[in-house]
């Protein structure tokens, strides 16, 4: 079932759009760049073990709740693909550090994820204008897939700190896209006077979610270590299949909530 078309007023686009987007978001996630990589090192410097590691990352991530079929499938499709996130943020630096790589190569790697991130927000009307929001979705999914089969494999293969480059580069699809399908679907389906509310279901679910992933992503990586990326997938296969299931209740009209 198609979306209805956008209203005159939905399609006026402020200048300079995806640069102010960009901006924005590249300034929320300045103190998050230096938080992720770094606060679980210093936790395992502290002599925290990877359970205990798991219960401090995911002891914040809490929020407030709203619902309806169409916009509930998505989010929580969302919440899933992000929470399949959890054992990157959580791990991906203690593991980097365990195989002998640096403290500054671990931030540039973590910098160049967000190179990739707004480099997709500058460039996304370009590439996916036409594509649908469930396909962006879909899209993304596949790519957090890619990303937590390709992990393990980075360092035994042999390519080095330039295979986790690459790797890296993924977070323009399985996080700037998830970001952007996200507030694309409330634009196109939810009223103006609803859109906080909508936004506060999203953020709700994904952190719900990525809270209770990161819980579990400490004994997981304390029994499989770099393998445990691997149970991320069926976290994000959920998340695409809700979202598939989404796309077969979208609306013919905005949602009114």
């Amino acid at each position: 079932m198609s979306l209805p078309p956008l209203t005159p007023e939905q399609l006026v686009k402020p200048s300079h759009f995806e640069l102010r987007m960009s901006l924005i978001f590249a300034t929320l996630f300045v103190s998050q760049g230096t938080h992720l990589p770094y606060f679980p090192l210093w936790l395992q410097a502290k002599g925290f073990h990877a359970e205990q590691i798991a219960v401090i990352l995911a002891a914040p991530k809490k929020a407030p709740s709203l619902f309806n079929a169409y916009f509930l499938y998505f989010t929580l499709g969302v919440g899933i693909i992000t929470a399949s996130h959890a054992f990157l943020y959580g791990f991906v630096s203690i593991y980097w550090k365990s195989i002998g790589i640096g403290d500054s190569v671990v931030g540039l790697l973590w910098a160049w994820g967000v190179v990739c991130e707004v480099g997709m927000f500058l460039f996304f009307n370009r590439i996916f204008a036409s594509i649908s929001v469930a396909r962006v979705m879909l899209v993304a999914g596949i790519g957090a897939i890619v990303r937590w089969i390709a992990f393990p494999l980075v360092w035994p293969l042999g390519l080095g700190v330039a295979g986790f480059f690459a790797v890296q580069s993924l977070h323009a699809v399985s996080v700037a896209m998830v970001l952007i399908g996200l507030q694309k679907m409330i634009g196109e389906t939810v009223s103006e006077e609803r859109t906080g509310a909508a936004q506060g279901i999203a953020y709700f679910f994904n952190g719900s979610f990525s809270a209770a992933v990161t819980l579990a992503s400490g004994p997981l990586y304390e029994r499989l270590g770099v393998d445990g990326f691997l149970a991320m997938i069926p976290i994000a296969v959920i998340g695409m299949v809700l979202i598939g299931l989404a796309s077969r209740s979208a609306p013919k009209h905005p949602v009114r909530g």
